[in-house]
């Protein structure tokens, strides 16, 4: 059987990568061929193996069974150290008649929940435990799953395991010690753990664990003798990561030091959100640059969907805590996307629990299998793009002009900070405002048409408000005299067609702006289509995005009423509302 195989002959330790760098370096630090810890202690003078003495124990009948069907009869008569905590009643955990026809994938998860849910390497006795940072009598105990329970108890308290008195304690085994306890202790899943095992949400769970990676890591792991001119190993180590659940990810779903709050799409939820979403990824008929294959945007548009559909799954309980005290009227995920309860007819946060089929509480946190699409687009995957002031100078958004191709009429564009003293602090939205100022003098060369343009990246294919919010100069600086000349400009858009070429959408001509006392907005369209996307463009073609706003001065502008000088907050994108 490939279960016993595996478990024969060498230890495996599966790391998480989140936990893998501090492991990997105790691990790498031995020195000898078998790490000592796993050695039988020589003060424990038993005549039997582990597997011996629970064999020849008539209360353990039902646990000795468990242990022949998965395999681990085996394990414990090898010469190594263990510490079992044998249930005497598996009636909790097992019906023990169904080893009789069990599978084998049915015995792998018996052998995970149960048998390495009662032991641990190393041999632990009853006596003298204690906690070495916080110095309390118990001991936090890894199981051989990667569970952990406390050990605890002292010469004046009786000692118990996972809450469980023990019924018996220290019985010495050659290769370990044996604690006998009344219950088998039951296996808490966490949410990754149960994930796997909901029929429901299949599709979902499939997707993100394609993204699982096992890897032998061959500097923590143990070497053997060299065989055959082969280095064999005592001790395999693998590191095993997966870039959804590992830092940066959704969520530590697999760890249990972290709490969270999951809403898992059932496949018909799946299914439902991926067609509503993907109308919004309409890519032109371009190929992907050489490494991703050559294939076409609009196949691997697919992806992307689903990458997306992910994102906002996931939510920090601690993060959260205010809220779900009640405290709080946001809910933010772990990818900082925001929900909020507006009022009490449109609880966007509450709706996420509409269509619940199931509600399961697990060692970390609470998992909601959800059979209804309840995610607004415009809180997740399709939320307004702002260009900030401190982003039009970013490299990308950069000015030219007409008159000279390599000349760049605005580029001395400059950035003036708003901070906490500023008369404008907490009414512009980033941290100050951008002023675009041509080198030249317009009044000695008006034959020049600057202009200057504003990339929106990740533009999807919907309907946007585009508009651009202005400063008055004697506003960003109070030294300034307040203006009575006014902005005259032209504005389009550059955007792709089906083949990936630029094509231009005019927006507005001779549009005229005078400042007054307060920053103005200025909408440029009101309800523009944009027919492609270009969300993760570069990464995916190689090329830089088409989709940008471009501001310019026409030649007819009057150097007496008019003013070249641009001081801009910020421009935005908005999605306009649709029925899907």
């Amino acid at each position: 059987m490939i279960l016993l195989k595996n478990l024969l002959g060498m230890k495996r330790k599966y790391i998480n990568s989140i936990l893998a760098c501090s492991m990997v370096v105790s691990l790498a630090a031995c020195t000898d061929a078998w790490d000592e810890h796993y050695q039988p202690n020589p003060a424990l003078n038993g005549s039997e193996n582990l597997w011996e003495l629970i064999s020849n124990d008539p209360d353990l009948d039902d646990f000795e069974a468990l242990l022949q069907a998965t395999g681990y009869a085996e394990v414990l008569k090898q010469n190594r150290s263990y510490t079992v905590w044998a249930p005497v009643n598996l009636s909790d955990v097992l019906d023990v008649k169904s080893l009789e026809t069990a599978n084998d994938s049915l015995l792998e998860v018996y052998r995970k929940e149960i048998v390495e849910n009662h032991i641990a390497d190393y041999s632990l006795v009853a006596g003298g435990i204690r906690d070495k940072e916080d110095k309390k009598n118990y001991k936090k105990v890894a199981m051989l799953n990667g569970k952990s329970y406390h050990f605890e108890g002292s010469a004046e308290n009786a000692y118990s395991f996972a809450g469980q008195q023990l019924k018996s304690s220290n019985i010495v085994a050659t290769n370990g010690v044996l604690h006998k306890i009344d219950e088998g202790v039951l296996f808490a899943a966490n949410i990754w753990e149960q994930m796997a095992k909901e029929e429901s949400i299949s599709v979902l769970y499939n997707f993100l664990s394609k993204d699982t990676k096992r890897e032998f890591n061959v500097n923590a792991s143990v070497k053997g003798p060299i065989v055959d001119g082969k280095q064999t190993y005592l001790d395999s180590v693998f590191t095993v990561s997966n870039r959804w659940i590992d830092w940066g990810g959704i969520g530590r779903l697999n760890i249990e030091d972290s709490t969270y709050t999951v809403y898992a799409l059932t496949d018909r939820a799946w299914d439902k959100l991926y067609t509503k979403m993907r109308s919004y990824y309409n890519y032109p008929d371009v190929k992907s640059k050489d490494e991703l294959g050559s294939q076409s945007l609009s196949a691997m548009a697919d992806s992307l969907v689903r990458e997306s559909m992910c994102e906002n799954l996931v939510f920090s309980n601690t993060v959260n805590k205010k809220f779900f005290e009640g405290k709080k009227d946001t809910l933010l995920s772990t990818r900082y996307n925001m929900f909020v309860n507006k009022s009490l007819t449109n609880r966007e946060a509450d709706s996420l629990h509409n269509g619940c089929l199931k509600e399961l509480e697990l060692s970390n946190g609470t998992l909601h299998l959800i059979d209804e699409v309840n995610f607004n687009p415009f809180t997740c995957w399709h939320d307004t793009i702002r260009v900030q002031g401190e982003n039009l100078r970013d490299g990308e958004n950069i000015a030219q002009g007409t008159a000279n191709a390599s000349e760049s009429l605005y580029a001395n564009t400059t950035f003036v900070s708003v901070d906490r003293d500023h008369a404008l602090y907490g009414l512009v939205s980033g941290s100050g405002v951008s002023v675009f100022q041509p080198r030249y003098d317009p009044a000695k060369d008006k034959s020049r048409q600057p202009k200057f343009h504003i990339y929106a990246k990740d533009i999807l294919s919907a309907n946007y408000r585009i508009s651009i919010v202005m400063v008055p100069a004697h506003l960003l600086d109070p030294e300034e005299v307040k203006s009575t000349k006014s902005n005259v400009f032209n504005a389009y858009l550059e955007c792709i067609n089906s083949e990936g070429e630029k094509v231009i959408k005019n927006l507005v001509q001779g549009q005229k702006y005078t400042p007054g006392e307060k920053m103005d907005t200025i909408v440029l369209a009101e309800n523009l289509k944009i027919d492609f996307c270009e969300a993760d463009y570069k990464n995916l073609t190689g090329k830089e995005p088409v989709t940008r706003l471009v501001i310019e001065t026409p030649t007819t502008y009057s150097t007496r009423s008019n003013t070249t000088v641009y001081r801009i907050d910020q421009v935005m994108f908005e999605p306009v509302n649709r029925e899907d």
